[in-house]
Formats: C-alpha cells, sequence, structure tokens
C-alpha cells in the first residue's frame, strides 16, 4: 500500500465523498493548516487550489482507494 496526496478540487472532492476534513499548505501570506472543512477548503482553492490537499493510500491494484 502506498501514500497519495490528492490536491485541489480532487483532494476536495474525495473528502467530501469519505467524510474527511483537507489540510492546506503555507503560503507567503497564512500558515499550514491541518483538519480544515471542506467549506473552507472550496473558499481557499477558489483563488489558490495548489494548496488544498489530503493524503489517502492506495492498495495493491492501481486505482484503488482505502476506505476510511
Amino acid at each position: 500500500m502506498s501514500t497519495v496526496i490528492l490536491k485541489g478540487d480532487e483532494a476536495i472532492h474525495y473528502a467530501e465523498t469519505h467524510n474527511r476534513t483537507l489540510n492546506r499548505y503555507a503560503d507567503d501570506t497564512s500558515g499550514a493548516l491541518d483538519g480544515i472543512s471542506i467549506d473552507e477548503a472550496r473558499k481557499i482553492a477558489a483563488d489558490h487550489a495548489n494548496l488544498i490537499w489530503i493524503e489517502t493510500h492506495v492498495g495493491i491494484n492501481p486505482g484503488e482507494q482505502e476506505a476510511e
């Protein structure tokens, strides 16, 4: 099993589907954040989609994501 980082809209969709929170990378104006809501992630992603991310796992079969 390997770890995969999803970013932007893909991360938001995954979080919404799996009832998870998201994370925000730090940038020049704000620090990193963990555990942000889907609504907050959408607000950030509207201007800076590359700052939103979530970590998940991929199983043995390519494209198979572990249920969490």
